[in-house]
């Protein structure tokens, strides 16, 4: 025996009221058309499933358990239908993104808030990868949006430049180069380079030793697997780092000066697959904003770290 949803909703809501012409008001049905529906639910039963008085309604013991019966499996199709509306809006999958290391910690917060503005419930996971491993999760399924280092030379991906930093020099506050207002990688020949390590970012990494070898400067690398141990290492003068200004921003110990003599850009691209269907995605694209190429570095502070 199947019952219909609408006459489960009918049967409560009189069960509630205990009164037909109330239930119908509620209903927005006339009262004879919802006394008929209740009779033929009473038919389908087989059972009646209230005793009528001059004033209202009683529940018969058949009607009691009927309710709580109802009353769960009403319940369940409000869920349902909230399950299919969610999954309609694309609420119910989160929203995966990568992100390398090194990112200016004001981005992603900025593309999450316009994100949130227009979806408040939308799930958002986030993920620190390099640029190799978030184009092998963008390919595989396992991430929906990449932030990636460029140049990221794959052609079935589509993406997006959101930030264009100009590279400079992260250097001691102490150090007798920190006070010119820029340096050129000449000026850097005998020092020691904490880096990044390659397959973090293989391209940019090879476009600085480029650089430096076309400038035939014999550099020295270290590498450094964490933000936070390079800046320790350039703190306490153990060596400098090529960088954009933000990342070592706000360090006392630390300055940032821009390179004269060769103009590195480290850009920041969104990537995806042209093919992700999820509706956060899309409305997450339709927010992303585009980089100013031309965009000029704020004027330096002699005394201080580079603020943009």
């Amino acid at each position: 025996m199947a019952i219909e949803l609408r006459l489960l909703r009918y049967f409560a809501v009189v069960a509630e009221e205990l009164h037909v012409g109330n239930a119908a008001a509620r209903l927005f049905i006339s009262q004879p058309a919802l006394s008929q529906q209740i009779r033929a639910l009473e038919e389908q039963v087989g059972l009646p499933l209230f005793v009528r008085h001059p004033r209202g309604l009683e529940l018969t013991e058949a009607g009691e358990v009927l309710l709580a019966e109802a009353r769960d499996v009403l319940g369940g199709s409000e869920r349902l239908e909230a399950t299919v509306e969610e999954l309609r809006r694309g609420r119910t999958a989160a929203l995966r993104i990568g992100l390398p290391p090194g990112l200016p910690p004001t981005l992603l917060p900025g593309l999450i808030a316009s994100l949130r503005a227009q979806e408040p419930d939308a799930r958002i996971e986030v993920r620190e990868l390099t640029t190799p491993e978030q184009l092998t999760a963008l390919h595989d399924g396992s991430l929906d949006l990449g932030l990636v280092r460029e140049p990221a030379d794959d052609d079935r991906l589509a993406r997006r430049t959101l930030l264009v930093e100009p590279l400079g020099v992260s250097l001691p506050a102490n150090h007798p180069l920190a006070g010119r207002e820029s340096l050129t990688l000449r000026d850097l020949a005998d020092e020691l380079f904490v880096c990044f390590p390659r397959p973090w970012a293989p391209a940019l990494h090879d476009a600085l030793v480029r650089e430096l070898r076309e400038k035939q400067i014999e550099a020295r690398f270290q590498d450094s697997e964490h933000l936070s141990t390079t800046v320790g290492m350039v703190a306490a003068g153990d060596g400098l780092t090529l960088s954009a200004a933000p990342w070592l921003e706000g360090v006392p110990a630390i300055v940032w000066r821009p390179l004269s003599d060769v103009r590195i850009e480290i850009r920041t691209a969104a990537a995806w697959r042209p093919g992700n269907r999820s509706p956060l995605l899309r409305s997450l694209l339709a927010l992303l904003p585009a980089a100013d190429m031309d965009a000029a570095p704020a004027p330096i502070n002699r005394s201080a770290p580079f603020r943009p």
